[in-house]
């Protein structure tokens, strides 16, 4: 191994020897939001959340749409309880194809979009609400393989990526169900608001527990059905049976043969097992969550509230708070990458890897995602995002993931990309520009991948039991079949403070794993004491490593584990200033001090040169 010390400003002091990692649990944590804008969309918490949207997203572009001209549109409203005051209910005897002559139940609805032409669109009130709602489901009319859909030259992931892309292929001919304003409405109503019933303990294709879902699509494993495309759901509410106890229903599952499916403006909370679930990877494509809120779900017999796996998955500037946990016995997380079992064959093209199909690539960008895996309890004790298996290019940049100050288990990591007794096969991985607060051992644990970079990530990690890291990578030893074998990864500027000072910590540690990996312009604060800055990979280039374990902060503006006044720029006459080795350095730092969903990061250098750390001035 390769270690650097900070026994005062350690400026790359290196001292060879041989040490390793301690694989951990898995978790996160505590809500504590920095936003100003309100409470917390339940009012449960008090510590700051954002009720207009999630992830300060306010009226979403989703919102914004208009109800398309193509195809027909079937209006639906109902007025069970919670609907808003002057809602008018319409009538299943009704034309159904006029604002003003609307549908009434679910089951009229769900009949039409199964069977329904491509470019139709199924319209719920906005102000309205249904009262035990059985989704599309296997014991609810059906699944929903409606293959009149088509998503022609529009998807959602152009739309992400690149909007005028997105704009220049509109989406003509997908099926779409989405909210509409009554002409007895205001525009800024609520949105449609769909409660699910209990269904009871029924046997079923996805789970032996049984589950009401809303939307379940395709078929299982088998990647010779003819497949469907071209979905939308946008601005609707769904809320399960539970109260977030329980986990009874399902918003969306996804089996085999799926792609370009579009989950945008959804609410979706009270107790889903999954809010989105995504089975068969190789035959699954083009699927996005954005724009969305998914909390309260947090007494899950599953693994995941969000649970992915396939081909051009993006999960874009959401909302999730208090999701998963411990309730039934089986700890579970906000967001897992995993596929739910070994396809036989993958589709065509497809490598498979270690066992497993090898799909991609994933996004997970501009989230804010707080109180995870704490169940029915006030502590977190599971890994937030979690991944196992095979998938490459995967991009984790610009998200938020915080906790409470004390409130992480020593199993509560921020991200881990590892194996898990599966597989861990993770080719360009990207993590950077995010902000990891208050959480357990490891803010990041990443193995089994080659060419990684992790760099611009704040990382504030309490101390328990003198054992926080803020990077472990790689995280542990690599098996050689099912995993990829980590080498030439970049650690470069990141920022990391561990504010407990027990002397044992690390800030950078990596298992002797590899060749060709970097390690430089990474900046760490102990709180008091000597510790460990850097442990690299034994041939490792380490550059420009500062860490310190003063009493007296001589880095940052403001060093803090409240996000709300954390300030990790560099403060006047700091030693981070125009410090870093310019050849290892990162291309766009963090941006503001404090996070935001639009924080597109700044440029480097500013000035003589680049900046030790996350942040650049």
């Amino acid at each position: 191994m390769v270690r650097t010390t900070s026994l005062a400003l350690a400026l790359s002091v290196v001292v060879v020897g041989c040490g390793s990692t301690s694989e951990g649990g898995s978790g996160a944590t505590a809500d504590g939001g920095t936003s100003s804008d309100g409470d917390h969309p339940t009012g449960t918490d008090g510590g700051g959340g954002i009720p207009d949207g999630g992830a300060g997203l306010g009226r979403t572009a989703c919102e914004a749409e208009a109800l398309r001209t193509t195809g027909t549109t079937y209006f639906i409203c109902d007025c069970a309880s919670g609907a808003a005051p002057g809602c008018v209910p319409g009538s299943d005897t009704n034309s159904g194809t006029s604002a003003s002559a609307p549908w009434q139940t679910t089951t009229k609805a769900f009949e039409t979009f199964r069977t329904m032409a491509a470019g139709s669109t199924v319209a719920f009130c906005r102000g309205g609400s249904w009262a035990n709602v059985v989704g599309m489901w296997d014991y609810g009319g059906g699944r929903l393989i409606n293959q009149n859909c088509s998503a022609g030259a529009w998807s959602a992931v152009k739309l992400n990526q690149d909007p005028a892309l997105g704009a220049a292929n509109p989406a003509v001919g997908t099926c779409d169900m989405r909210d509409y304003t009554p002409p007895e409405g205001a525009a800024n109503a609520p949105k449609p608001k769909l409660a699910m019933a209990h269904v009871g303990d029924l046997p079923n294709e996805f789970t032996s527990a049984g589950q009401n879902i809303f939307a379940h699509m395709g078929w299982y494993h088998t990647p010779e059905q003819a497949p469907i495309t071209g979905f939308r759901f946008m601005n609707l509410e769904l809320v399960a049976s539970s109260g977030g106890e329980r986990a009874t229903e399902n918003a969306f599952v996804l089996w085999g043969s799926t792609s370009d499916v579009d989950l945008c403006g959804l609410d979706m909370h009270a107790g889903f097992g999954a809010a989105l679930g995504v089975t068969t990877a190789s035959t699954t494509n083009r699927v996005t969550l954005r724009s969305s809120r998914i909390y309260d779900n947090y007494g899950s017999s599953s693994i995941a509230v969000i649970g992915l796996a396939g081909n051009d998955i993006t999960v874009d500037s959401n909302f999730f708070d208090h999701n998963g946990g411990d309730v039934f016995g089986g700890r579970s997380h906000t967001i897992y990458f995993a596929q739910s079992a070994p396809e036989t064959t993958c589709a065509a093209g497809i490598t498979k890897v270690g066992g497993y199909c090898l799909v991609g690539p994933i996004r997970l960008t501009n989230n804010e995602i707080s109180r995870s895996a704490w169940g029915a309890g006030t502590s977190c004790s599971g890994t937030a995002v979690v991944a196992h298996d095979a998938f490459h290019d995967v991009l984790i940049e610009n998200n938020f993931i915080h906790e409470h100050p004390g409130t992480a288990q020593n199993g509560c990591y921020g991200v881990g990309f590892t194996s898990g007794g599966e597989a861990a096969y993770f080719p360009n991985f990207v993590f950077r520009r995010n902000r990891i607060f208050n959480l357990g051992w490891k803010g990041l644990a990443l193995a089994g991948a080659p060419d990684a970079v992790i760099e611009d990530n704040v990382f504030v990690m309490p101390l328990l039991g003198g054992s926080a890291q803020c990077v472990s990578y790689p995280d542990v030893a690599y098996v050689p079949g099912p995993d990829a074998q980590s080498a030439n990864g970049r650690v470069v500027n990141n920022t990391c403070y561990l504010p407990g000072g027990s002397g044992g910590e690390y800030a950078y540690r990596g298992f002797s794993e590899g060749s060709g990996h970097v390690f430089a312009n990474n900046v760490a604060l102990f709180g008091a004491g000597a510790a460990m800055c850097v442990d690299a990979p034994s041939g490792a280039t380490v550059a420009t490593n500062l860490c310190t374990g003063s009493a007296v902060d001589p880095y940052f503006v403001n060093a803090s584990p409240d996000p709300s006044s954390a300030d990790f720029r560099a403060r006047d006459g700091s030693p981070l200033i125009d410090a870093a080795t310019a050849n290892v350095a990162s291309t766009v730092a963090a941006g503001a001090a404090r996070w935001s969903a639009s924080d597109k990061g700044i440029a480097r250098p500013v000035g003589a040169g680049s900046d030790v750390g996350a942040f650049e001035r």
